[in-house]
């Protein structure tokens, strides 16, 4: 990984690993959009087009300034928007070979407010809504938790809507706050996986266990300010 200004050149690393060194930079840098995850490479990211969460950003791939790739024939070519831009739009959807040196366009580190809010389905799912929301947001995700009500009544299902926005506002959480958080959710999700296998087998049992999953690891209203990072990786 090599870092100049607010370019980034690498070598395919995980996410969590490019995050951790462009937030040791001085000054700190960041992405402005990526994956929730962040145990996934940025050559693997960047070559199945994943998307971010930003609105006005369809996928990461958009911030990769330049390619080295290795063709079918063993060598290895670059590719730019400045060089031929055709080309850059195929390699950006991987049609040309084996990624092997990726730059990033990056920025200067920034803190978002990070909204969980679980408004009911019937009221919420209408355009004034989604387009208020799309257009005063950074980032938005609008999640559905099956039978996340009892008795799967239309009034009261819900809907999980997480949004971000900027702000020049101090973080409200320390790092090993962050980190608390984060091996608590892990813990949480190994236990959910017993009881998705659980289910598989005792399919009968899938409106109580999903229900339960929701109320108990989901279903909380907050919110927080966090590093650009800390908030798009949310699990």
């Amino acid at each position: 990984i090599r870092l100049d200004l607010n370019i980034c050149r690498i070598w395919s690393v995980y996410l969590k690993d490019l995050d951790d060194k462009l937030r040791k930079h001085d000054p700190p840098l960041t992405f402005d959009s990526s994956t929730v995850l962040t145990t996934v490479t940025t050559s693997g990211v960047v070559s199945t087009g994943s998307h971010g969460m930003k609105v006005g950003t369809s996928n990461l791939s958009e911030k990769v300034i330049s390619f080295q790739i290795v063709t079918s024939d063993g060598k290895l070519h670059e590719f730019s928007d400045e060089i031929d831009p055709v080309e850059m739009s195929a390699a950006r959807i991987s049609l040309l070979g084996i990624i092997y040196k990726l730059t990033f366009k990056v920025e200067p580190m920034f803190n978002m407010i990070e909204k969980d809010s679980f408004p009911n389905l019937s009221d919420y799912w209408k355009a004034k809504n989604l387009k208020n929301d799309v257009l005063t947001c950074d980032s938005i995700e609008i999640l559905y938790w099956p039978f996340n009500t009892p008795g799967l009544q239309e009034k009261n299902d819900k809907l999980w809507v997480k949004t971000y926005k900027r702000t020049d506002k101090d973080v409200t959480e320390s790092q090993l706050e962050v980190k608390a958080a984060s091996a608590f959710q892990s813990f949480g999700l190994k236990f959910g996986e017993h009881l998705y296998e659980y289910m598989a087998k005792h399919p009968e049992c899938t409106p109580f266990m999903t229900n339960l999953l929701f109320n108990i690891g989901v279903n909380h209203e907050r919110e927080r300010i966090l590093q650009a990072p800390d908030a798009i990786h949310y699990q």
